[in-house]
């Protein structure tokens, strides 16, 4: 949101943005293309304020989205609003992981046209296990009334209230390992959005949907396949649809780590399907220690897209432009998930894509937006990559700026 919290005019008055009544002569207010006026933290006016610190002639557009659908349209509505620059700092978990959904498109498309896009990396580090489908060679049945089937269709999911499971093992050496524990801390979350290797039907109007069907199941212990009952479960329909499942599990023990067990599996549909080859998770979650982690990279969706400069995060007060090093920070979103198909679904040979491109400063001063005033001067401090994201994109506006005055 930009003004849901009513602070915007309070902005302009100080210098903070331009408008009618800022102090600067920077009198262009900022235009609202679409706000969201229900709920909001207004993380976006933030972002504007330190456009305006560092570019203060820059023009301002503002547009906010609610789903993919609406994220895409976005984009091209600000590119026809004129914009030559396009910031966000939004991530969806249902983006495609291995293909360039809607949102990558929409971004690859204003690129071509001459716009210059920015997005944050994300600040999951590398809080992601990645691995090939290793088929462990054991079956899993999930016992559950037909009516909790998870196919809408009636194509006979449950057969006489079971569903047959393949397992994936999370061994990668000579062992074999059915169980990943995780260890949720007290009071934190468990939560992980699963893909694999198969065409997302949202991505284009004829894509193929996945040809494969994985579930996934928490377990309290790691024991006896035939008497273990999964606490919970992700199992969505994925046949001609998305390759996702997304499944969250929350420690709500005061003191006391809860360790859990995840199972992934491969649906025993009644007609064969591929095994996948490769699958992916990422956890949103925090404080959580996962076994056999893999520590994979997390930019992911539109953020790994191949027009858009991903810009990770680095401290403002560490370290000098010349001489120092500056160390990118340690939860700042790494990259290489690779794009396994094209825009239509068809499987290619896959293409990393170097992300982040490169690092901007986090960790300043906004008028309101921020949990902690680092330097105690009455300012909260911005932290995060959806920070670094604004301040790239103002140097970017100044370079044009230069540009054009050449």
């Amino acid at each position: 949101s930009y003004d849901y919290l009513g602070g915007a005019g309070s902005g302009v008055s100080q210098g903070d943005l331009p408008g009618l009544k800022n102090p600067f002569g920077n009198t262009q207010p900022v235009e609202i293309l679409l706000d969201r006026l229900d709920r909001g933290t207004d993380e976006g006016r933030a972002m504007a304020e330190i456009i305006h610190d560092l570019a203060p002639k820059a023009t301002l557009a503002f547009h906010t989205v609610f789903g993919q659908a609406d994220f895409a349209t976005a984009i091209m509505n600000l590119a026809n609003a004129g914009c030559q620059i396009i910031v966000d700092d939004l991530s969806f978990p249902y983006e495609p992981m291995f293909q360039d959904g809607i949102i990558a498109q929409a971004v690859d498309s204003v690129v071509k046209r001459g716009v210059h896009y920015f997005t944050s990396a994300g600040n999951r580090g590398r809080s992601s296990y990645e691995s090939e489908f290793r088929d462990a060679g054991q079956n899993f049945t999930l016992r559950i009334a037909p009516e909790f089937t998870n196919n809408p269709d009636g194509a006979g999911q449950v057969i006489a209230g079971e569903a047959q499971y393949r397992l994936h093992d999370f061994d990668p050496g000579e062992g074999v390992d059915l169980f990943q524990k995780i260890s949720i801390p007290a009071l934190k979350q468990f939560l992980i959005n699963v893909q694999w290797d198969s065409p997302s039907a949202s991505a284009c109007k004829n894509c193929p949907g996945a040809q494969t069907d994985l579930d996934i199941f928490v377990a309290l212990r790691d024991n006896d396949l035939n008497s273990i009952y999964p606490l919970y479960s992700g199992r969505a329909y994925n046949l001609g649809r998305d390759p996702i499942e997304v499944l969250g599990l929350k420690n709500e023990l005061s003191t006391d780590t809860f360790q859990v067990y995840l199972m992934i599996g491969k649906w025993n549909t009644p007609q064969a399907t591929p095994n996948p080859t490769r699958i992916k998770y990422l956890n949103l979650g925090n404080d959580v220690e996962i076994e056999h982690h893999t520590y994979s990279g997390t930019v992911l969706g539109h953020k790994n897209s191949e027009g858009a400069i991903t810009i990770g995060a680095v401290r403002y007060d560490l370290g000098s432009v010349v001489g120092d090093t500056i160390l990118v920070e340690d939860f700042s979103s790494a990259g290489g998930t690779p794009i396994i198909f094209d825009k239509k679904g068809q499987r290619i040979t896959p293409v990393i894509r170097q992300k982040p491109d490169i690092c901007a400063p986090q960790g300043v001063n906004t008028s309101f937006f921020g949990s902690i005033d680092y330097e105690g001067d009455n300012f909260p401090n911005f932290f995060g990559t959806s920070a670094a994201a604004p301040h790239a994109a103002a140097v970017a506006a100044l370079l044009i700026q230069a540009k054009t005055a050449c």
